[in-house]
């Protein structure tokens, strides 16, 4: 019991003692309530807390900037860009490898390298290509200058390395060599008869052989009158190799006379006449001029030109014509007349002629059908239609047209002698030298005109031929050297066909460097311009719209 009674008093001397410091700290709070310490207290301490919080705002704003200052080496549009930028230097690199090694393999292997060039300056012909397939004899192709200069030396002769180039891959048994004529000066003493120069070449069949000069034969070179300067206005190559190599390995070449001293000699027509022959000395025809006047027509000459004589020929003239046509030969003989496109007073010409069939129209065939007219609006040129196969037969490629312009058309007097070559269309027209100013073609329309014929004579050993063809311009530089016409070719099947060569020989033009090949005729220009005109940007606008239309609503 003592021990409760003890507890007890012990527990109210505690109660006692903690309600006496219950009253005393009531008591100092309420003087300090009184003395204003105690919102002192309370302001501090809500400032502490005011703190507390901009602090924690601080923080939480720090975290958000601290996110957004994100190690940008780390973010995503980095590695995007990183890997772009390390993709497009590979892809870079990658060019410039292939580049190189594209250049390589080209040099290594030329039959690789891909033309794209519009003028396939860097290409073989197909002609060139089939007749250098079949040459089984050894041939040289000697380029006089050592390849890195002559590479370097000019465009036009690196342009004409690649080409040669060509040759080799198409047949091994053909060569290149490059001649350092400073260092082998005495390379030109083995070729006594040929000014030889630099960068030209020599192309070589055992004892055989074919200089061919820069400037003559390699490429035509043109003069700008403003400037005084010249530049090349086409290569002639691949022409000029080919016809060199066709004659080195050839022993079949067929003379032809040309017939000078009644023609004017001007400029255009000399030019038109001097490309024709190069045509034909491509095709290994040996060309040598004769002074009508004063030399007799050789004998082994298969083949004569009287080429636009602006004089009438003197009866000797004409006696000399009459005794090579006379045949007594073992081999064809043949006279390849074309008339001036003026009015010349020729009854000596005119009675040969009349021997043979055949006269010559006095003016212009004008052809209004438009079809036929390379250039719109312009009735004097225009193409032509073959007649039959007889002189077509050899070849390529008989789709292509004829063409000429100032047309003398070539009448047929006796339809037993003489056969059309080629002609006009129906719609053609006939304007004398004397007419007006003011004529109009489509009021005096007559029909077709012929733009060449061939009377034909029978020998006991041989057949001689008299061909008249009526249009001079036929044998223009741009016309002859166009791919897009026929002129070269057929007129190098008519010649092989009436001289009885057995080959087909070889037609290659000039590659242009400068103008573009004339590819559509009037009539296709009328049904195209049109189409591109209108239609095409029609059409594109409504594709446009329906496509705009369809997106609007989706």
């Amino acid at each position: 019991m003592s021990f409760n009674k003890d507890n007890k008093e012990e527990k109210d001397k505690m109660i006692s003692t903690s309600e006496s410091e219950e009253g005393k700290i009531s008591q100092d709070a309420a003087t300090a309530i009184e003395s204003g310490i105690f919102e002192d207290k309370k302001d501090e301490l809500e400032g502490k807390a005011e703190d507390n919080a901009d602090k924690d705002e601080e923080e939480k704003e720090d975290k958000k900037k601290r996110k957004k200052r994100k190690n940008p080496f780390a973010s995503r549009n980095f590695r995007k860009g990183s890997f772009a930028v390390v993709f497009t230097c590979i892809v870079i690199v990658a060019v410039i490898v292939l580049n190189i090694l594209v250049n390589v393999i080209q040099s290594k292997v030329p039959s690789l390298s891909i033309d794209m060039s519009g003028q396939n300056l860097y290409e073989l012909s197909e002609s060139s290509k089939e007749f250098v397939r079949s040459i089984d004899e050894e041939v040289t192709i000697a380029v006089l200058a050592p390849e890195d200069i002559y590479t370097q030396a000019d465009t036009n002769f690196n342009e004409a390395n690649i080409l040669l180039k060509k040759y080799t891959a198409e047949n091994d048994k053909i060569k290149i060599e490059y001649i350092d004529l400073s260092s082998n000066p005495t390379y030109i003493n083995n070729y006594p008869n040929e000014n030889i120069t630099s960068y030209s070449y020599i192309v070589s069949c055992g004892d055989k052989y074919k200089y061919l000069d820069v400037s003559n034969d390699l490429f035509t070179i043109g003069y700008d009158a403003s400037t005084g300067s010249s530049y090349v206005e086409s290569s002639n190559v691949e022409s000029a190799v080919t016809s060199a190599i066709y004659f080195v390995t050839s022993d079949n070449q067929t003379k032809v006379a040309v017939l000078n001293g009644f023609s004017s000699d001007s400029d255009s027509d000399s030019s038109n006449l001097s490309t024709f022959t190069s045509l034909l000395k491509s095709n290994n025809y040996e060309v040598e001029e004769i002074n009508l006047m004063t030399e007799d027509i050789p004998e082994d000459a298969s083949i004569a030109i009287l080429y636009q004589p602006t004089a009438d020929l003197t009866e000797e003239a004409v006696d000399r014509i009459s005794n090579y046509l006379s045949n007594n030969a073992e081999t064809a003989k043949n006279l390849f007349y074309v008339p001036p496109y003026i009015k010349v007073d020729s009854p000596n010409i005119d009675s040969l002629l009349e021997e043979w069939g055949m006269s010559i129209g006095q003016g212009l065939v004008a052809d209004t059908d438009s079809s036929y007219m390379p250039y719109p609006g312009d009735y004097y040129c225009s193409v032509y239609d073959y007649n039959g196969d007889t002189y077509t037969d050899g070849l390529k490629d008989n789709s292509k047209y004829l063409i000429g312009a100032y047309l003398r058309p070539v009448i047929i007097e006796d339809t037993s002698k003489v056969t059309a070559l080629a002609m006009t269309s129906q719609s053609s027209a006939l304007r004398s030298f004397d007419a007006d100013d003011d004529w109009d073609p489509s009021e005096h329309i007559e029909g077709s005109f012929n733009a060449g014929a061939v009377s034909t004579r029978t020998g006991d050993n041989a057949n001689s031929n008299l061909i008249v063809w009526g249009s001079e311009l036929s044998f223009n530089t741009a016309f002859l050297n166009s791919s897009t016409f026929n002129n070269s070719d057929y007129f190098v099947n008519l010649f092989n066909t009436v001289t009885d060569r057995e080959d087909s020989g070889i037609t290659i033009e000039s590659k242009s460097k400068e103008s573009t090949e004339l590819g559509i005729m009037s009539d296709q220009i009328n049904v195209l311009g049109p189409i591109f005109t209108y239609v095409i940007p029609v059409l594109t606008i409504i594709v446009g719209l329906v496509i705009w239309i369809r997106r609007r609503h989706k």
